[in-house]
């Protein structure tokens, strides 16, 4: 050892006496390292289950490509999904922090591994969550009791139904879907006949609440290209 060393490690030994520095346990940084797995589990069920609970949302809201393509439908479901978009990024932004963080045995340096290993857990987490219906029970409760689902639903509506775009809202007052023709009662109070078009996409004969797409024609009269349930 040189001298320079040797008097490195004198400084050091003398601070830890004068500090009254006192050693870890090996099970100190094994509990550490324990609570970080725990908390990092815990984060990801977290995320899964606000994944599998936007899957539900996102279906109530009646996503298609037709309601996408529509900016202002576009605008209004982006900001319906938002939160939760925020909720769960901050779930895996905590969860890749805390696998990023020092251990007993040193430092995890691997970010790419570790931001990939994080997606695809919160993804398989999800997926389990919808699968044993965590995350229906979630939304089904979350519907009828947080406010920002309920206004999430209520804009949607408003912005489905808007005849000169081609989309209507509403709900069946008489006739049937299965018979081909059938008087709507739209969200701003009108009547509105409405008719299937051969070959049309019908997701529900007999929904009673419906959302349409499809062209205007004189006299209220709506050719219905789309039938699809309204939101739940």
């Amino acid at each position: 050892m040189s001298n320079k060393e040797g008097d490195l490690a004198s400084k050091i030994v003398k601070n830890i006496q004068e500090q009254n520095i006192q050693p870890r346990s090996v099970w100190f940084y094994l509990a550490v390292e324990v609570a970080h797995w725990v908390a990092i589990i815990f984060l990801l069920i977290l995320a899964g289950m606000a994944i599998a609970t936007e899957y539900f949302l996102l279906r109530d809201l009646g996503v298609s490509p037709w309601l996408i393509l529509d900016i202002k439908v576009f605008a209004r479901l982006a900001l319906s999904v938002l939160a939760i978009w925020a909720l769960m990024s901050c779930f895996l932004i905590a969860t890749i922090g805390l696998l990023y963080h020092t251990t007993f045995r040193g430092y995890r340096f691997r970010k790419r591994e570790i931001i990939l290993m994080t997606f695809v857990s919160a993804i398989v987490s999800g997926a389990v969550m919808y699968m044993i219906g965590i995350g229906s029970e979630i939304h089904t409760n979350a519907i009828k009791k947080i406010p920002f689902y309920q206004s999430a639903v209520r804009n949607t509506q408003l912005a489905c139904h808007n005849p000169q775009s081609g989309m209507l809202y509403g709900q069946v007052a008489s006739g049937s879907i299965i018979m081909g023709e059938f008087v709507l009662l739209g969200l701003d109070g009108a009547s509105w006949t409405v008719r299937v078009a051969s070959g049309a996409s019908v997701a529900d004969i007999n929904a009673t609440s419906v959302r349409l797409i499809g062209e205007l024609e004189p006299s209220k009269i709506f050719n219905a290209r789309q039938v699809v349930p309204g939101l739940r």
